[in-house]
């Protein structure tokens, strides 16, 4: 998967210094969703078990405290930088990166006989790295314009779990979550559409939206920091949880016009 992220680097290097000419940059950053489902369904699993204890300490005569539930990891920020090459008035022909965060956490005790402490904390990161084509659709001073990509995806999740239940509670609790922590990576491939809308500001300089939507899943992830890649399993049940990258992501956009030419008089047609 490493050697796509290189191809896709060295095709948009070489494709700048053959075709030589006008360059459109563009930055940007917005809110980002993305599905995580198989990870946001153990964070369901582990909130019932908070709300559980919260509930039953409540009216518990020796143990006192509570424990905030967690986040889903559903949400985030996003950022990205793409750079477009227009060999004709309707089609462009580029690369971008995009770079996203989605991060959940919660720590709280419960003090009876002794203190039992609930500290859990996982943060998502991807990085993708995508080329791709886009097509003008309408330029009547706003530009509505619509892409396609296909890219490398490198997701990263680090976790840390202490799950404590007081000696108070005498029941059976199915479900624990094994803890401790570390960090799994994974990568793939996937497809990426996107729907941007630019205005004009200045002169080779206009501020805009884009709504993006990416489908890819990595199988599973393996420990960054274990040579052997052992599978991550973060609810314990021996089997190990795809990533479901899907999502959808929101940014407003700046885009400025670059003249790689030599001549220095290379435009748009």
């Amino acid at each position: 998967m490493k050697g796509l992220a290189s191809v896709l680097g060295v095709i948009l290097l070489s494709g700048c210094a053959a075709l030589a000419g006008p360059l459109e940059v563009s930055i940007g950053g917005g809110v980002s969703a993305v599905s995580l489902d198989a990870y946001n369904g153990i964070l369901e699993s582990w909130n019932a078990l908070i709300e559980h204890l919260n509930e039953t300490f409540l009216v518990h005569p020796d143990v006192s405290g509570t424990v905030r539930t967690l986040d889903l990891l559903s949400n985030g920020m996003g950022f990205q930088v793409a750079e477009w090459y227009w060999p004709l008035g309707w089609l462009a022909l580029g690369a971008r990166f995009e770079y996203e965060q989605s991060k959940t956490a919660t720590r709280g005790t419960y003090v009876g006989a002794g203190t039992s402490t609930i500290d859990i904390a996982l943060e998502w990161q991807t990085i993708g790295v995508l080329a791709g084509a886009r097509f003008l659709i309408l330029d009547a001073g706003v530009r509505l314009s619509g892409d396609l990509a296909l890219g490398y995806f490198h997701g990263a999740l680090a976790h840390s779990v202490t799950f404590e239940v007081p000696s108070e509670y005498t029941d059976a609790l199915a479900g624990l979550p094994p803890e401790g922590g570390g960090r799994h990576t994974g990568d793939t491939v996937g497809l990426a559409a996107q729907l941007s809308v630019d205005v004009p500001i200045a002169a080779g300089l206009g501020l805009g939206a884009a709504v993006g939507y990416r489908s890819a899943v990595i199988g599973a992830l393996t420990d960054a920091s274990d040579a052997s890649g052992d599978p991550l399993d973060l609810d314990g049940d021996e089997t190990s949880e795809e990533a479901n990258l899907s999502g959808i992501g929101v940014r407003l956009t700046l885009s400025f016009d670059i003249d790689l030419s030599l001549d220095g008089e290379g435009e748009k047609e």
